[in-house]
This record gives C-alpha cells, sequence and structure tokens, in this order.
C-alpha cells in the first residue's frame, strides 16, 4: 500500500513540474510572426516563422530549445528557399539543397557532423546551367559563365582551403587573374590582364600580404606605375610617362609609431618635392603641398583635437585662402581643389596681391551666412545670404569695379525669387524683372538715361508657363512704338506698329497656327486715321482689300 502511494506522488510531481504552452509572437502590426510549443521554457518541436505579410518564412524543429532537425526556409512566394538539417542550434549537417524564386536548383551539397562541406558541390545558374563543380575538402573547383559550358575560373582545394594556382577568364577565354593560393592565403606571384590580353598588373604575395616590387600597365603595354612593398605595406609608388621616363615618385617612411610621412616628389624637370603628409612629434597631422619652384604651395596642419587651419598660396608666395575647420579630409590632389569643402569654419581666399578676394562660413559642408567675393582692389564683387539649409535668401548683389550694382536678387519668405535687376556700368537700371513665388509675372528693360526711360514691358502668364501675354516697346522719347498681344498658347494674337505714338500699322494673326498664319492688316494715314486694310484666310491667299 506504501509503494502505491510513493508511485502516485512521483507521478503528481513530475506532470505538474513539467509545464506545457503554445506560444505566438507577432509583429506590430498584428500579423503572426513565430509559433510553436513551448516545454519548460524552451521551444520544443515544430516552429513556425512567417513574413510580415503572413507568408510562411520557415519551418524548424527544437529540441530542448536548440534548433535540432529538419529545416527549410521559403521564399516569400512560397518556392523552397533552402532546406537540409541542423543539430545543435547552428551546424548544418547532411545534405543541403537551395533553390531560386523560379524554383531552379541553385546550390547542393553535403556536410560533415561539424559542419564542414564534403565531397561535390554543384551551383547552377537561373537558367539551371552549371554554375560551379567544386570538390571538399581536396579537390577542384570549376566555375562557368551563364552558358555553363565557358569557363570563367579555375583552381584546387587543399583541406577546405583554396591552394596552388587559381586562374579566372574572360568570357572570350583569354586570362584576367592569376593568383597564386597557399593554405587559404594569396602567396606567390599574381598577375592580371586586360580583355586584349596584354599584362594589367604583375607582383608577389607573401603569407597573404603583397611583398617586394609590382608593376602596373596601361591597355597600350607600356609601363604606368611601380610600387613596392613590406610586409603588405607601401614603401613607394613611382609613375611614369608613355616613353618610360620617371614622372612623379611617392615615398612613405614611418617616423611616429605606426604613423606615416608620405613624400610626393615630381620628376616633370628635375627632382622637386612636390608634396608631404605626416604628423608632428607630437602626434598632430599636417600636410604640406609644394609649386616647382619649391614655394609652398598648400598648408593643412591640426592646430588642435578636431581643429585644422588650412591655407593655400599664390606661386608669388602671396596667401591664396585661410580656413580653419574642424575635419581632415585625407588624400592627395595635385591641384587648388585639394581642400574639401565639407567641413565647419570660416573660410578666406585672397588675390595674388594680397587684398581678399572671398571669405565664407561653412556648416555641416554647407555654405550659409553671408558670403563676400571681392575685386583685386578690394571693392566688392557679391555679396550673398545663405540660410543654415544653403539657400539663397534675402538680398543678392553683384558689383561692377567702380562699385555701382551690376544686378540685383530679391527672395521671398519662402526663398522664392520675387525680384531681379540688373544695372549698366553708370548705375542706370538696365532690366527689371518681377516674380510671384518664382513665377516670371512682368519683365522691363530701360534706356540708359539717368531718368530711366522705359524701353519695354512684357507681361507673363501667371501659371508659369512662361507665355507671354503682351509686349509694349517704348522709343527714346517714351512714345510708344509697338504692342503685341498673344494667345494662351503664347502665339502672337495682335501687333501694332506706331511711329511718334501715331497708329500706323495693326496686323492680327489666326489662333493657334504653328507657323504664325496673318489673318489681317489695317493701315492708318499719319493722323492715325483708318486708311485701308487686307484680308487673308489660313492658307495664306488675300481675300479682298477694303478702303
Amino acid at each position: 500500500m506504501m509503494y502505491k502511494i510513493v508511485i502516485c506522488l512521483l507521478v503528481i510531481f513530475t506532470m505538474n513540474s513539467c509545464t506545457q504552452e503554445n506560444k505566438k509572437e507577432f509583429y506590430d502590426n498584428g500579423q503572426l510572426k513565430e509559433s510553436g510549443k513551448i516545454i519548460n521554457n524552451k521551444k520544443e518541436g515544430v516552429w513556425k516563422e512567417f513574413y510580415k505579410e503572413g507568408e510562411v518564412k520557415a519551418i524548424l524543429h527544437y529540441e530542448n530549445g536548440l534548433r535540432s532537425g529538419d529545416f527549410t526556409v521559403f521564399h516569400q512566394n512560397g518556392v523552397v528557399a533552402k532546406k537540409g538539417k541542423l543539430i545543435k542550434d547552428t551546424i548544418p549537417i547532411g545534405k543541403w539543397q537551395w533553390f531560386y524564386e523560379n524554383k531552379q536548383l541553385k546550390k547542393e551539397g553535403v556536410l560533415d557532423n561539424k559542419g564542414n562541406q564534403f565531397g561535390e558541390w554543384k551551383a547552377y545558374h537561373k537558367n539551371g546551367l552549371p554554375m560551379i563543380i567544386a570538390n571538399f575538402p581536396t579537390g577542384k573547383e570549376v566555375r562557368y559563365f551563364d552558358d555553363g559550358v565557358t569557363i570563367e575560373e579555375k583552381g584546387f582545394y587543399k583541406n577546405g582551403k583554396k591552394d596552388s594556382i587559381w586562374q579566372t577568364f574572360y568570357r572570350s577565354g583569354t586570362p584576367r587573374f592569376i593568383k597564386t593560393y597557399k593554405n587559404g592565403l594569396k602567396h606567390g606571384v599574381a598577375k592580371s590582364f586586360f580583355k586584349n590580353g596584354r599584362l594589367d598588373q604583375k607582383g608577389f604575395w607573401f603569407e597573404g600580404e603583397a611583398e617586394g616590387e609590382w608593376e602596373e600597365f596601361e591597355k597600350e603595354g607600356y609601363l604606368k606605375r611601380r610600387y613596392l612593398y613590406k610586409k603588405g605595406e607601401e614603401v613607394w609608388i613611382k609613375d611614369y610617362t608613355k616613353e618610360g621616363v620617371l614622372e612623379i615618385e611617392k615615398k612613405f617612411i614611418k617616423i611616429l609609431g605606426d604613423s606615416i610621412v608620405e613624400t610626393f616628389h615630381s620628376y616633370y624637370t628635375t627632382d622637386k618635392l612636390l608634396a608631404e603628409k605626416g604628423f608632428t612629434k607630437e602626434g598632430y597631422l599636417f600636410y604640406n603641398e609644394f609649386y616647382e619652384n619649391g614655394k609652398v604651395k598648400v598648408t593643412a596642419n591640426q592646430i588642435s583635437n578636431g581643429n585644422y587651419r588650412h591655407n593655400t598660396y599664390h606661386e608669388n608666395g602671396q596667401i591664396k585662402s585661410s580656413f580653419i575647420y574642424e575635419e581632415y579630409k585625407e588624400g592627395f590632389r595635385n591641384d587648388d581643389e585639394y581642400f574639401n569643402k565639407l567641413t565647419n569654419g570660416n573660410w578666406k581666399e585672397f588675390h595674388e596681391n594680397g587684398t581678399i578676394a572671398e571669405e565664407f562660413s561653412t556648416k555641416n559642408g554647407i555654405i550659409v551666412g553671408t558670403h563676400k567675393i571681392f575685386y583685386a582692389n578690394n571693392k566688392l564683387k557679391k555679396v550673398i545670404n545663405y540660410n543654415d539649409e544653403g539657400d539663397e535668401v534675402g538680398e543678392k548683389i553683384s558689383f561692377h569695379k567702380n562699385g555701382n550694382k551690376t544686378s540685383y536678387t530679391h527672395y521671398d519668405e519662402n526663398g522664392k525669387k520675387d525680384m531681379t535687376k540688373t544695372f549698366f556700368e553708370n548705375g542706370n537700371i538696365s532690366e527689371e524683372l518681377t516674380l510671384k513665388n518664382g513665377v516670371m509675372l512682368i519683365f522691363k528693360e530701360y534706356y540708359n538715361t539717368k531718368d530711366n526711360k522705359l524701353k519695354s514691358i512684357s507681361y507673363y502668364d501667371e501659371r508659369g508657363n512662361g507665355n507671354k501675354t503682351s509686349y509694349t516697346h517704348y522709343d527714346e522719347n517714351g512714345k510708344k512704338d509697338m504692342t503685341k498681344t498673344f494667345f494662351e498658347n503664347g502665339n502672337i494674337s495682335k501687333e501694332e506698329i506706331l511711329k511718334s505714338g501715331v497708329l500706323v500699322t495693326i496686323k492680327e494673326y489666326y489662333h493657334n497656327t504653328k507657323d504664325i498664319k496673318l489673318r489681317s492688316i489695317t493701315y492708318y494715314d499719319e493722323k492715325g486715321e483708318y486708311k485701308t486694310a487686307e484680308y487673308y484666310d489660313e492658307d495664306g491667299t488675300k481675300l479682298k482689300r477694303k478702303n
């Protein structure tokens, strides 16, 4: 009796300690994310995972919280993407297969109990033709172009790693790369070729690092550049002309821990130091660039953590620009645009005579605030105002060398142009444009007179299609001598010719004709009184003359 009681108690205890529940997790949009069984707070048995749109993403098996057994992943269209078996949550074993979305086999092979590729593996193009045939852990690999026949790459594996010579080919069959591997690392001669079969580069690798002298060629076959490497680091680079003459030499010299100084030599005429870059003893970065005459062209020096001063100089030694910025952009360009303006700071440029040429500020790589440009005589040439987004705002004014305005632009509160003006060199207004929300409305031209006599005025369609609605021209005495009106499509509708303000001729045109066909012409006498008229049909034939 006591024995039966003990057994019953054990059964009850076991049942109570083995908790089980069906578990579901959801995306933020309420769609089911995964579902399965939880036993003792661990995933167990078959679980399903879903895409955010509801399609099945994966079916997998768990044992004691770890993935174990069949593992199948699906494309979103429901086609199997890959399938195989897992052990210990992450180790794939046995036969595995991968598929394209069109159900075509993509790749297949076998893995041993440690998850290593074993035996023959095959991969296929989307058209079903062979892409790769490889043997692991030791054997040959051949990669094919999408015709399944032409070899793209071939080589050998040893113990699962690339070993011996590997060759890559162009589709034409000519060599593209020849690389030598040892125990998975590049080791030995390396070559690359152009499509025309000529040598592109050649060099040597030692245990995965470039070593010794390398050469680079142009497609035409002549030597372009030579490199010297030591344990993967460049010692020097030499550039050559088509004729084989040394043109530029760049050397690297360690001076502070792992920091490097670069020096550039130009051989255009004689051996001249072109540029140098490195670190001071305090660890601050510096860059210097020189003209052929030896004078300084550019300096970029770190003055504090994150702050740098960048100066450029004219060939006569006068400062050309000065700028303090926050970020130093490494790189070498043999021109005045070496500095990358994508920084924060204040910028100044100077003319060869030492007078200021330009000043502005940048924020996050954008010119902000007031931007001023000056003539060499120190007179203002242009003033532009920018907001923090780099958009032109307020007023933009340009000046002649004599100080008179050349142009004026005004922007409304929304950053749209609402007025532009241009001026003659003597300061008289030349043209004036009125806009609304950036759309041209009125355009005026003026004679070069002290009293700014109007020369012409044009009105434009407010819809912003650029079509004129009317045009009036005035002679130098302020009298109208021409008026024009236009149809909505921009074609001329009516034209009046006047002399000293007196009507001489009126021409009217047909509507919506591409070649602007005359409809009638009316003549007036010297007093502006009606004289005679002519009429035309749409084919241009004169209909009648009315006196």
